[in-house]
């Protein structure tokens, strides 16, 4: 078997005979600038623009320079992490090994070409639709595919359908269908184009903007009316007051700032070498309350040695040997015992089974015998033997059995290699009250000790679940009894995650195997190992780069800083979208103008909300998310809107029967210090940085005043001071008790 030429590869390369699958959701750099400047805000306010432009008011229309800025602050940002996260995905890239020239070669899955003859073994992801050539023993799990979890034997002349994944054993096959031809391609298709980032947050957020754009229109249509008919003010001034209630109630820069802040997490994480697909799994973690660990890969290297073998049978040496040569792909185990004893063995063998997760031993028949290389606990029978075993697993060790026709023939007895920093990883997690599960196909007794060595507090609490049912029911019980699941199969681990899940945890799942994958997929979020299995890789949203399990405590914090600071800028945006539809639905009640004009609308909207919502957004905060965003953000904004509504409503009301002689300046002052008094209760617990913001931004505020013509504003006499100052105190005391339990 040969392969393809190098001279035939190039002409199937020429003729677009590539693996390269087709890429529908990917945007191009026309998508991303289309997507932040066509849209219903933008276009609403370059009509708002031009209108003021009719009246002359230069200064009235200085809101654009933050349209304009939040336009070109997203397309850049967009820009920039698609960049970035190019050249870091490249850990998650599918290489395969190919027949070329007689020789083989490691090359991507998009380089593989028609007809070319690929190598798969366990743990790899089928690339394209092939046809086997040639194996003495194959599973494949289809589950990614057919949505059935239970491995399917392969034999010569059958189909491999791309998507699908090796589950045990080896084979030679050949590449019949590729790239948009291919079956894994007409689902990618039919999936559909490009979604934003789905979560909680942005769809909260989305609903509240989606609601905003049906009322703003019609509200500022009325309020135009109102004005130029009721009130007796020329089109001019009508123009003026309704922009400045329309500008107020658009949250501009809300979806901006949540998804730039969202996009500076997910490439924060990448250069801590955690790729992140998208927020939403940042977010996902910063909510998780259950942790599943698989043991290999997350607390122990994944590296295993031959620690002692205790022989029963003379021959033990030579069939241990035997194993070793005649499965040349070797997982941990059997690599182990190459470096232990090597390969060098006269026998021969007849058939093979490779090793499963489900069964949990490998099989060769060799001489009318048929030897077994597994789980000690599965394959001794002996009373005696058996008792070595446990002796052995208390010490923390994993046992095998070497047997032959069910006796035993030699026990192999081997360690994982611990991680050294798995231990402080345990500890953050049980200092922020996370449950962690261990989950792992070995002895529990094994994994609870390595999980003792570890400093695991619930290290004694383990369960084999060989001794109990296979049902929801059961599992939903055991998994509040026992933190530890020993003896695990596939199926076994996803039914787990499903019962964390039916017990409404939200439950993050680690693994890099190809046993682990069915519960990855099960898990809210799944997290892999760059040098584990293809197909743990496929289906996981989160991949650790260098196969090191510590980033994932700063993927938590960084979720719960993103999390708890855009529940913060949101509390800052609605508010102006809240007290401004509130006074809105006032003026046009009392028939009166709006009582502020576009640039003091600005400068409010800056100086207490655009401005610092930025700095605040990057400042650290990893205390626990809640769970209802919409509705925190809701408590925190309504009473102080409603609060300014009413109080410049009232204004509104008393210049109306001449009680005031000019309303206007006294609603701009006290709408700025409530809007002041907001962003401080939104920034607690206070640091100095936040200090430092809000200090900033009340020097700018004042220094506005002083700048000649720029906003609209009049004198004060004593009794409006009295009046402005019995307003604010009032005003703080009922906040102060609105938010007292907060």
């Amino acid at each position: 078997m040969t392969g393809l030429t190098s001279q035939q590869v190039t002409e199937k390369t020429q003729a677009n005979q590539t693996n390269v699958m087709p890429k529908p959701n990917a945007r191009t750099g026309w998508d991303i600038v289309r997507e932040n400047v066509f849209t219903y805000f933008n276009f609403l306010n370059t009509l708002i623009f031009l209108l003021v432009l009719t009246t002359g008011s230069w200064k009235n229309t200085l809101f654009m320079g933050v349209v304009i800025s939040n336009i070109c602050l997203g397309i850049g940002q967009e820009f920039y992490l698609r960049r970035k996260l190019k050249q870091l995905k490249a850990v998650t890239l599918h290489y395969h090994t190919v027949l070329r020239d007689g020789k083989e070669e490691r090359i991507l899955s998009d380089d593989i070409v028609l007809d070319d003859v690929v190598f798969l073994t366990a743990g790899e992801q089928i690339p394209c639709d092939m046809k086997i050539l040639s194996t003495e023993y194959l599973e494949v799990n289809e589950s990614l595919i057919t949505g059935e979890a239970d491995p399917v034997s392969k034999n010569q002349g059958d189909s491999l359908v791309s998507g699908s994944f090796v589950v045990a054993g080896s084979c030679y096959a050949r590449a019949v269908k590729v790239g948009k031809d291919t079956y894994y391609a007409s689902i990618i298709e039919s999936a559909g184009t490009y979604q934003k980032m789905d979560s909680r947050i942005l769809m909260a957020i989305s609903k509240i903007i989606r609601v905003m754009s049906y009322i703003i229109l019609p509200l500022g249509i009325i309020l135009f009316l109102s004005t130029l008919y009721r009130d007796g003010s020329g089109w001019q001034e009508a123009i003026i007051s309704t922009v400045a209630s329309v500008i107020g109630m658009i949250p501009s820069g809300l979806y901006l700032i949540t998804t730039i802040t969202a996009g500076t997490a997910v490439m924060k994480l990448a250069n801590k070498k955690a790729l992140v697909n998208d927020f939403s799994a940042v977010e996902c973690l910063s909510r998780v309350s259950t942790v599943c660990l698989d043991k290999t890969g997350t607390l122990t290297t994944g590296e295993i040695k031959l620690k002692e073998l205790v022989s029963y049978d003379q021959n033990s040496y030579e069939y241990l040997r035997l194993f070793a040569k005649a499965f040349p792909v070797r997982n941990s185990t059997m690599e182990g015992i190459y470096q232990a004893y090597g390969d060098k063995t006269q026998c021969t063998w007849d058939s093979l089974v490779p090793f499963s997760s489900a069964r949990k031993y490998s099989e060769l028949k060799a001489g009318g015998h048929c030897y077994r290389l597994g789980a000690a606990d599965r394959l001794v029978n002996s009373e005696e033997v058996l008792k070595t075993v446990s002796e052995k697993m208390a010490q923390g060790d994993r046992v095998l059995a070497l047997t032959k026709d069910g006796e035993c023939m030699a026990l192999v007895v081997m360690s994982d290699v611990l991680k050294k920093d798995a231990q402080e990883v345990l500890d953050y997690f049980r200092t922020e009250n996370v449950d962690l599960k261990i989950i792992s196909g070995d002895h529990p007794e094994t994994v609870s000790k390595i999980a003792r060595q570890l400093g695991f507090r619930d290290y004694d609490r383990y369960v084999d679940l060989n001794t109990h049912p296979q049902t929801l029911e059961c599992y939903q019980k055991l998994v509040k009894e026992y933190s530890i699941f020993g003896r695990v199969s596939p199926e076994e681990k996803r039914l787990l995650v499903q019962a964390l899940k039916a017990n409404g945890e939200t439950v993050a799942m680690s693994g890099d195997g190809v046993n682990d994958v069915l519960a990855l997929k099960e898990a809210d979020l799944a997290i892999a190992m760059a040098n584990g299995a293809q197909a743990a890789k496929a289906v996981a949203q989160v991949v650790l780069s260098e196969s090191d399990f510590t980033p994932v405590p700063l993927i938590l914090k960084e979720g719960r800083r993103i999390v708890n600071n855009i529940e913060q800028v949101a509390n800052l945006y609605l508010l102006k979208t809240g007290f401004s539809l509130i006074l809105s639905l006032i003026f046009i009640i009392l028939g009166s103008s709006y009582p502020f004009a576009p640039i003091s609308m600005t400068v409010i909207g800056c100086l207490t909300i655009g401005m610092p919502s930025f700095f605040l957004a990057m400042e650290p905060n990893d205390k626990p998310v809640g769970d209802d965003f919409f509705s925190s953000v809701m408590r925190a904004t309504v009473p102080t809107a409603v609060l300014i509504g009413l109080f410049v409503g009232f204004f509104g009301v008393l210049e109306k029967i001449g009680y005031l002689a000019d309303a206007t300046t006294l609603s701009f002052y006290v709408t700025a210090y409530f809007s002041f008094f907001h962003l401080m209760q939104t920034s607690l617990p206070i640091s100095n940085w936040k200090l430092t913001v809000v200090g900033v931004m009340l020097i700018l505020f004042f220094a506005s005043l002083f700048v000649p013509d720029l906003l609209p504003l009049s004198g004060l006499s004593g009794s409006d001071y009295i009046f402005m100052g019995a307003t604010m105190l009032l005003g703080t005391v009922l906040l102060c008790w609105c938010h007292k339990d907060s």
